[in-house]
């Protein structure tokens, strides 16, 4: 938990002017390019913290119980991090994170596309995500969320096939 909002916070509390958050961005995210879910080792969203972290990010800040809502930071931008993300995460793993380890992550991404994104990020996401079931996955934490994301995103969850 200490290295998961360490990580979160300097990324979040880094000047939105410099390059370097950039770099830093990107560099979150290569470790999500590998195949969902991996083979032989564990994939980064599937360790609990590492899953939190994205979904900060996303965000755009740490979800605070007190005021029920994401305190948010002005000095980050979670609508790039959303554009990048859906830069090195391949479709079919969007899709597969959603219905594994990271419903949560994906819900969060779900939101911040509706939120902010562009009609083409919009559209890449409902492709994504166009063959998941509405039902498949409901003893899956988070499911329900995702689900009222992807309505928000303007479609229901079908299967396609």
């Amino acid at each position: 938990m200490v290295r998961h909002n360490l990580l979160s916070s300097i990324n979040l509390a880094t000047p939105a002017c410099c390059s370097d958050k950039d770099a830093a961005m990107e560099a979150l995210l290569i470790p999500l390019e590998a195949s969902y879910p991996s083979d032989g080792h564990t994939h980064p969203i599937d360790l609990p913290h590492t899953s939190r972290l994205y979904k900060v990010l996303l965000q755009g800040g740490h979800f605070s119980h007190a005021t029920n809502a994401v305190a948010a930071r002005s000095n980050f931008n979670p609508s790039a991090f959303a554009t990048a993300f859906l830069r090195h995460v391949k479709p079919v793993d969007i899709a597969a994170m959603a219905r594994g380890g990271g419903t949560f992550v994906i819900a969060a991404l779900v939101e911040r596309v509706v939120a902010d994104g562009t009609p083409e990020e919009r559209s890449k996401l409902k492709q994504s995500l166009s063959g998941l079931k509405g039902d498949e996955g409901e003893s899956i934490k988070g499911w329900a969320a995702l689900m009222e994301g992807i309505r928000l995103l303007g479609f229901e969850a079908v299967d396609v096939t």
